[in-house]
Protein backbone atom coordinates (compact mmCIF):
# COMPACT_ATOMS: atom_id res chain seq x y z
CA UNK A 1 0.00 0.00 0.00
CA UNK A 2 1.39 3.39 -0.98
CA UNK A 3 0.12 6.77 -2.16
CA UNK A 4 0.35 9.00 -5.23
CA UNK A 5 -0.38 12.46 -6.58
CA UNK A 6 -1.58 12.78 -10.15
CA UNK A 7 0.09 16.19 -10.14
CA UNK A 8 2.28 17.45 -7.30
CA UNK A 9 1.20 21.07 -7.85
CA UNK A 10 -2.45 20.61 -6.94
CA UNK A 11 -3.48 16.96 -6.39
CA UNK A 12 -4.16 15.20 -3.11
CA UNK A 13 -1.90 12.38 -1.92
CA UNK A 14 -4.26 9.42 -2.18
CA UNK A 15 -3.93 5.63 -1.85
CA UNK A 16 -2.53 4.12 -5.03
CA UNK A 17 -4.30 1.00 -6.20
CA UNK A 18 -2.81 -1.40 -8.70
CA UNK A 19 -5.19 0.02 -11.32
CA UNK A 20 -4.23 3.64 -10.54
CA UNK A 21 -0.51 2.83 -10.71
CA UNK A 22 -0.72 1.27 -14.16
CA UNK A 23 -3.01 4.03 -15.39
CA UNK A 24 -0.41 6.68 -14.50
CA UNK A 25 2.52 4.67 -15.84
CA UNK A 26 0.80 3.89 -19.16
CA UNK A 27 -0.45 7.40 -19.88
CA UNK A 28 0.69 8.80 -23.22
CA UNK A 29 1.54 12.07 -21.49
CA UNK A 30 3.83 10.23 -19.06
CA UNK A 31 5.83 8.67 -21.90
CA UNK A 32 5.89 11.94 -23.89
CA UNK A 33 7.20 14.01 -20.98
CA UNK A 34 9.92 11.48 -20.17
CA UNK A 35 10.99 11.06 -23.79
CA UNK A 36 11.00 14.84 -24.32
CA UNK A 37 12.97 15.43 -21.11
CA UNK A 38 15.65 12.97 -22.15
CA UNK A 39 15.88 14.38 -25.67
CA UNK A 40 16.20 17.93 -24.35
CA UNK A 41 18.93 16.98 -21.87
CA UNK A 42 20.77 15.16 -24.67
CA UNK A 43 20.48 18.23 -26.92
CA UNK A 44 21.83 20.50 -24.16
CA UNK A 45 24.77 18.15 -23.67
CA UNK A 46 25.38 18.01 -27.44
CA UNK A 47 25.36 21.81 -27.62
CA UNK A 48 28.59 21.87 -25.60
CA UNK A 49 30.42 20.58 -28.64
CA UNK A 50 28.05 21.30 -31.52
CA UNK A 51 26.90 24.74 -30.44
CA UNK A 52 23.48 26.38 -30.85
CA UNK A 53 22.25 24.22 -33.78
CA UNK A 54 21.88 21.26 -31.40
CA UNK A 55 19.19 23.18 -29.51
CA UNK A 56 17.25 24.63 -32.40
CA UNK A 57 14.63 21.94 -32.90
CA UNK A 58 13.56 22.22 -29.26
CA UNK A 59 13.72 26.02 -29.14
CA UNK A 60 11.35 26.14 -32.11
CA UNK A 61 8.92 23.53 -30.77
CA UNK A 62 5.42 24.77 -29.98
CA UNK A 63 5.38 23.20 -26.51
CA UNK A 64 8.61 24.89 -25.48
CA UNK A 65 7.46 28.22 -26.90
CA UNK A 66 4.31 28.05 -24.75
CA UNK A 67 6.50 27.41 -21.71
CA UNK A 68 8.85 30.26 -22.67
CA UNK A 69 5.94 32.69 -23.12
CA UNK A 70 4.67 31.93 -19.61
CA UNK A 71 8.11 32.70 -18.19
CA UNK A 72 8.30 35.94 -20.15
CA UNK A 73 5.00 36.97 -18.58
CA UNK A 74 5.75 36.10 -14.95
CA UNK A 75 4.20 38.56 -12.48
CA UNK A 76 7.42 39.64 -10.79
CA UNK A 77 9.71 41.88 -12.79
CA UNK A 78 12.80 40.31 -11.19
CA UNK A 79 11.59 36.84 -12.26
CA UNK A 80 11.00 38.03 -15.83
CA UNK A 81 14.45 39.59 -15.94
CA UNK A 82 16.07 36.50 -14.49
CA UNK A 83 14.42 34.39 -17.17
CA UNK A 84 15.47 36.76 -19.94
CA UNK A 85 19.08 36.58 -18.77
CA UNK A 86 19.27 32.78 -19.03
CA UNK A 87 21.03 31.16 -21.97
CA UNK A 88 19.03 29.02 -24.39
CA UNK A 89 20.57 25.91 -22.84
CA UNK A 90 19.56 27.03 -19.34
CA UNK A 91 16.02 27.74 -20.52
CA UNK A 92 15.73 24.30 -22.08
CA UNK A 93 17.02 22.66 -18.90
CA UNK A 94 14.34 24.55 -16.96
CA UNK A 95 11.74 23.26 -19.42
CA UNK A 96 13.04 19.69 -18.97
CA UNK A 97 12.70 20.11 -15.20
CA UNK A 98 9.15 21.39 -15.64
CA UNK A 99 8.28 18.30 -17.70
CA UNK A 100 9.55 16.14 -14.85
CA UNK A 101 7.64 18.06 -12.18
CA UNK A 102 4.39 17.60 -14.07
CA UNK A 103 4.65 13.82 -14.09
CA UNK A 104 2.47 11.81 -11.71
CA UNK A 105 4.36 11.08 -8.48
CA UNK A 106 4.35 8.13 -6.08
CA UNK A 107 5.02 8.37 -2.34
CA UNK A 108 6.19 4.83 -1.75
CA UNK A 109 6.90 5.00 2.00
CA UNK A 110 3.43 6.19 3.08
CA UNK A 111 0.20 4.23 2.76
CA UNK A 112 -1.98 7.22 3.60
CA UNK A 113 -2.08 10.83 4.76
CA UNK A 114 -4.63 12.20 7.20
CA UNK A 115 -7.08 14.60 5.63
CA UNK A 116 -7.30 18.15 6.93
CA UNK A 117 -9.70 20.95 6.04
CA UNK A 118 -8.67 23.02 3.03
CA UNK A 119 -9.19 26.76 2.61
CA UNK A 120 -12.44 25.90 0.84
CA UNK A 121 -13.64 23.86 3.82
CA UNK A 122 -13.17 20.50 2.08
CA UNK A 123 -11.04 17.58 3.35
CA UNK A 124 -7.69 17.40 1.58
CA UNK A 125 -4.80 14.93 1.99
CA UNK A 126 -1.58 16.93 1.89
CA UNK A 127 1.77 15.23 1.33
CA UNK A 128 3.38 16.26 4.59
CA UNK A 129 5.12 14.54 7.47
CA UNK A 130 2.70 15.54 10.21
CA UNK A 131 -0.09 13.68 8.41
CA UNK A 132 1.84 10.60 7.23
CA UNK A 133 1.40 6.90 7.97
CA UNK A 134 4.38 4.66 7.14
CA UNK A 135 3.97 1.32 5.42
CA UNK A 136 7.42 -0.24 5.77
CA UNK A 137 8.51 0.37 2.18
CA UNK A 138 11.81 2.13 1.50
CA UNK A 139 12.84 4.10 -1.58
CA UNK A 140 16.47 4.08 -2.63
CA UNK A 141 17.35 6.83 -5.10
CA UNK A 142 20.52 6.28 -7.15
CA UNK A 143 21.13 9.22 -9.49
CA UNK A 144 23.76 10.44 -11.95
CA UNK A 145 25.06 7.04 -13.01
CA UNK A 146 26.37 6.34 -16.50
CA UNK A 147 24.61 2.99 -16.84
CA UNK A 148 21.76 2.31 -14.38
CA UNK A 149 21.31 -1.13 -15.95
CA UNK A 150 24.62 -2.26 -14.45
CA UNK A 151 23.25 -1.53 -10.96
CA UNK A 152 20.06 -3.40 -11.81
CA UNK A 153 22.03 -6.43 -13.01
CA UNK A 154 24.04 -6.36 -9.78
CA UNK A 155 20.84 -6.22 -7.72
CA UNK A 156 19.17 -8.92 -9.81
CA UNK A 157 22.06 -11.28 -9.08
CA UNK A 158 21.91 -10.66 -5.31
CA UNK A 159 19.33 -13.16 -4.04
CA UNK A 160 19.28 -11.71 -0.52
CA UNK A 161 18.49 -8.18 -1.69
CA UNK A 162 15.98 -9.38 -4.26
CA UNK A 163 13.87 -11.07 -1.56
CA UNK A 164 13.18 -7.55 -0.23
CA UNK A 165 12.86 -5.79 -3.59
CA UNK A 166 9.38 -4.79 -4.76
CA UNK A 167 9.98 -2.39 -7.66
CA UNK A 168 12.88 -1.19 -9.81
CA UNK A 169 12.75 1.40 -12.56
CA UNK A 170 14.89 3.84 -14.53
CA UNK A 171 14.21 7.48 -13.68
CA UNK A 172 12.98 10.18 -16.06
CA UNK A 173 16.50 11.47 -16.77
CA UNK A 174 17.58 8.02 -17.95
CA UNK A 175 20.58 8.27 -15.62
CA UNK A 176 19.13 7.05 -12.35
CA UNK A 177 17.50 4.09 -10.69
CA UNK A 178 14.68 3.85 -8.14
CA UNK A 179 14.60 0.75 -5.96
CA UNK A 180 11.63 0.17 -3.67
CA UNK A 181 12.21 -2.48 -1.04
CA UNK A 182 10.87 -3.65 2.31
CA UNK A 183 12.32 -2.22 5.51
CA UNK A 184 13.98 -4.33 8.17
CA UNK A 185 12.96 -2.68 11.44
CA UNK A 186 15.88 -4.33 13.25
CA UNK A 187 18.19 -2.11 11.17
CA UNK A 188 16.34 1.06 12.11
CA UNK A 189 14.38 3.69 10.24
CA UNK A 190 14.12 4.43 6.50
CA UNK A 191 17.53 6.08 6.25
CA UNK A 192 19.21 3.22 8.10
CA UNK A 193 17.71 0.72 5.69
CA UNK A 194 18.68 2.84 2.68
CA UNK A 195 22.29 3.02 3.82
CA UNK A 196 22.60 -0.74 4.37
CA UNK A 197 20.91 -1.60 1.06
CA UNK A 198 22.93 0.96 -0.90
CA UNK A 199 26.21 -0.19 0.66
CA UNK A 200 25.44 -3.76 -0.42
CA UNK A 201 25.33 -2.44 -4.00
CA UNK A 202 28.47 -0.36 -3.61
CA UNK A 203 26.39 2.83 -3.75
CA UNK A 204 25.76 5.77 -1.45
CA UNK A 205 22.24 6.55 -0.27
CA UNK A 206 20.79 9.96 -1.14
CA UNK A 207 20.60 11.92 2.13
CA UNK A 208 17.40 13.68 1.04
CA UNK A 209 15.56 10.36 1.21
CA UNK A 210 15.42 10.71 5.01
CA UNK A 211 12.08 12.42 4.29
CA UNK A 212 9.41 9.72 4.45
CA UNK A 213 7.13 11.82 2.25
CA UNK A 214 9.63 12.23 -0.59
CA UNK A 215 7.98 11.40 -3.88
CA UNK A 216 9.27 9.63 -6.96
CA UNK A 217 8.08 10.78 -10.35
CA UNK A 218 6.42 8.15 -12.47
CA UNK A 219 8.34 6.05 -14.97
CA UNK A 220 6.95 5.10 -18.33
CA UNK A 221 5.97 1.46 -18.63
CA UNK A 222 9.07 0.45 -20.61
CA UNK A 223 11.38 1.73 -17.86
CA UNK A 224 10.04 -0.67 -15.23
CA UNK A 225 12.71 -3.35 -14.86
CA UNK A 226 11.05 -5.36 -12.09
CA UNK A 227 7.82 -5.32 -10.13
CA UNK A 228 6.48 -7.63 -7.47
CA UNK A 229 2.78 -6.82 -7.44
CA UNK A 230 2.49 -7.64 -3.74
CA UNK A 231 3.74 -4.05 -3.40
CA UNK A 232 0.13 -2.90 -3.79
CA UNK A 233 -0.90 -4.70 -0.59
CA UNK A 234 2.32 -4.55 1.41
CA UNK A 235 2.06 -3.20 4.94
CA UNK A 236 4.42 -3.68 7.89
CA UNK A 237 2.38 -2.80 10.97
CA UNK A 238 5.38 -3.14 13.27
CA UNK A 239 7.42 -0.60 11.26
CA UNK A 240 4.45 1.76 11.22
CA UNK A 241 4.09 1.59 15.00
CA UNK A 242 7.82 1.96 15.60
CA UNK A 243 8.54 4.97 13.40
CA UNK A 244 5.46 6.89 12.20
CA UNK A 245 5.20 9.11 15.30
CA UNK A 246 8.90 9.95 15.17
CA UNK A 247 8.68 10.92 11.51
CA UNK A 248 5.58 13.01 12.16
CA UNK A 249 7.43 14.88 14.88
CA UNK A 250 10.61 15.14 12.75
CA UNK A 251 12.65 13.65 15.57
CA UNK A 252 14.73 11.17 13.55
CA UNK A 253 18.39 11.74 12.81
CA UNK A 254 19.87 10.77 9.48
CA UNK A 255 21.86 7.75 10.67
CA UNK A 256 20.95 5.35 13.46
CA UNK A 257 23.50 2.64 12.70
Amino acid sequence: MFTFQENTHFSQALPCTKEAFWEQVKKQTTAWRINARRAILAAVEASKTEGAPALQSWLSSSEYQKFDLKRQNLKKKTSREAWANKTDAEKLKAYAQDLKENLPAFIFSCYKFDATESAKGQPFCHRRLKDCHLNGLVMLDIDHVENPMQIWWQLRDNAELMTRTKLVYITSSGNGLRIIFTADSSLGNLADNQIVFANALGQKADASCIDATRNSFSPKEEDILFIDETIFDYYDENFDKMFTDAYRDEKLSLIHI
